[in-house]
C-alpha cells in the first residue's frame, strides 16, 4: 500500500496579485499530488482577493479569512483549528502577517514550519517595530527552516539576523514560463506604439521607485521623442506618479495600464523591461522578462545580479542612481543588435537556472524531509542554486 501524501498548507497573508502569492499559487499547481495534497489559507481580503479564482480553479481544500489587524486571536485560533482538523503535516509560510501565526500554530501543535523569505532582511526592517522583531524572533526561534529566495540574500540573513547556517537554505523563484518563453524575439512588425517601448511590472509603490524611471524619462525623449514609457500595476502612489508626470511634461508618453492579465502581449510589444528597485527578493517580473527574451534594466538590490549577469544576460546598474539608469536605457536604445543578443542570453538563463522544474524539485524535498522530521540537506539545496 501507498503512503499517504504529505499535507502541506500555504499560509499567505492574501490572495492578491503579487510575487508571494503567486509563488503559492505556483507551488500549489505543481507539487507531485501523489506526494503531496496542498491546502491554501488566506488570512486576510485586500482589494478583491484576485487571485482567489485561481486557487479555486485548482480544486484544492481553500480557507479564506478575514483578518481584520495583525494581531487577531480569533484567525490564529482559526487556523490552528483548521490545521488540527485536517492534520497538516507541514505548515509553509510567506509574508509576515502568516509567517508569525504559521510559526505560533506550528509550536503549538509540534508541527514544522518552512516559511519563504521573500524578500531582503532589510525590507522586513521597515516594517512597524512591533511587526519586524515578532517576524525576527519567531524566525529564529520558532520556524522549523527557512528559504531564502537567493544564496546572496540567504548570506546576510546569516549575518544580519543570526540565523543558524542549517536552518536556512536558498531557493530561487520561478514563475510559469510557458506563456513568455512563446513571446516571439525582438519586436512584432504591428506595434501598439509608435516608437521604441520601455515598460515596468510592478506594484507602484516607494520599493519599485518608478518616480526615478520617470525622472530618467525627459532625457531619454530628448534623444527618442517617440518613445513610451508603460508602467503596468497598479499601487497607493499611483496618483503621485501621475501628478509627476504632469509636472514632467511627459503625459503624452507615459501610460498607466493599471492591472493586466495579458504580460506576455504586453512583454511582446516591449523593447526593454526596467526595474528601478530600492530593494528587491527575486523579482518575478524580470524572470518573465527575460523569459520572454527582452532586455533588462535592474538595479543591484538584493537577488538581481545573480538574475542578471551584467552586460551579458542584461543591464544592472546602482540603485537610486538616474544617470546610470538614463546612460542604461540610452545605449540599450541605441543598439539594437545588443537588445536582441541581451535578451536571447536572458531567456537561455533564466530556462537553465530559474526553470519552474527546479524551483519545484527542491521544494518538495524540503518538504519531504521537514515531512520525515528530517534535517534538510543543505549542501544539497546549495549546490543545486550555485551560479
Amino acid at each position: 500500500m501507498s503512503e499517504s501524501p504529505l499535507r502541506i498548507l500555504q499560509l499567505v497573508s492574501s490572495m492578491t496579485i503579487g510575487g508571494a502569492e503567486q509563488i503559492v499559487l505556483s507551488l500549489a499547481e505543481r507539487v507531485d499530488p501523489r506526494r503531496f495534497q496542498t491546502h491554501v489559507c488566506s488570512l486576510s481580503v485586500i482589494g478583491d482577493n484576485s487571485l482567489q479564482p485561481e486557487f479555486e480553479r485548482l480544486h484544492i481544500p481553500l480557507l479564506a479569512l478575514n483578518a481584520g489587524r495583525f494581531y487577531d486571536p480569533a484567525v490564529v485560533r482559526a487556523v490552528r483549528h483548521y490545521a488540527r482538523q485536517q492534520r497538516i503535516d507541514v505548515i509553509h509560510t510567506h509574508l509576515t502577517d502568516a509567517d508569525v501565526i504559521g510559526r505560533l500554530v506550528g509550536r503549538a501543535l509540534n508541527i514544522p514550519v518552512l516559511s519563504t523569505m521573500h524578500n531582503v532582511p532589510h525590507n522586513y526592517d521597515r516594517q512597524r517595530r512591533d511587526r519586524y522583531w515578532l517576524e525576527r524572533f519567531t524566525a529564529r526561534y520558532l520556524a522549523t527552516h527557512l528559504v531564502a529566495v537567493s544564496p546572496k540574500i540567504r548570506e546576510m540573513f546569516l549575518s544580519q539576523w543570526g540565523i543558524s547556517p542549517e536552518r536556512i537554505s536558498a531557493i530561487y523563484n520561478s514563475v510559469r514560463m510557458e506563456p513568455f518563453l512563446a513571446v516571439p524575439a525582438g519586436v512584432p512588425d504591428v506595434r501598439w506604439y509608435p516608437g521604441p517601448v520601455i515598460t515596468n511590472v510592478a506594484r507602484l509603490n516607494p520599493q519599485k521607485a518608478q518616480h526615478l524611471l520617470l525622472e530618467a524619462a525627459p532625457a531619454v525623449l530628448q534623444s527618442y521623442p517617440q518613445a513610451t514609457f508603460l508602467l503596468v500595476g497598479k499601487g497607493h502612489l499611483e496618483q503621485e506618479l501621475r501628478q509627476q508626470v504632469q509636472a514632467l511634461g511627459i503625459s503624452q508618453h507615459v501610460v498607466f495600464t493599471g492591472v493586466r492579465h495579458d504580460i506576455p502581449d504586453i512583454l511582446a510589444q516591449t523593447d526593454i523591461f526596467v526595474l528601478p528597485s530600492r530593494w528587491e527578493g527575486l523579482p518575478l517580473s524580470a524572470i518573465e522578462a527575460m523569459a520572454a527574451a527582452r532586455p533588462v534594466l535592474v538595479t543591484d538590490v538584493g537577488g538581481n545580479s545573480e538574475l542578471v549577469e551584467s552586460g551579458r544576460s542584461g543591464v544592472v546598474i546602482p540603485a537610486a542612481d538616474v544617470e546610470a539608469l538614463t546612460d542604461g536605457l540610452l545605449a540599450l536604445l541605441a543598439d539594437e543588435a545588443a537588445r536582441l543578443a541581451l535578451g536571447a542570453a536572458a531567456r537561455q538563463r533564466v530556462q537553465l537556472l530559474f526553470s519552474m522544474e527546479r524551483f519545484i524539485q527542491q521544494y518538495e524535498a524540503v518538504y519531504t524531509q521537514l515531512g520525515l522530521h528530517l534535517p534538510i540537506s543543505q549542501s544539497q539545496l546549495l549546490q543545486e542554486v550555485t551560479v
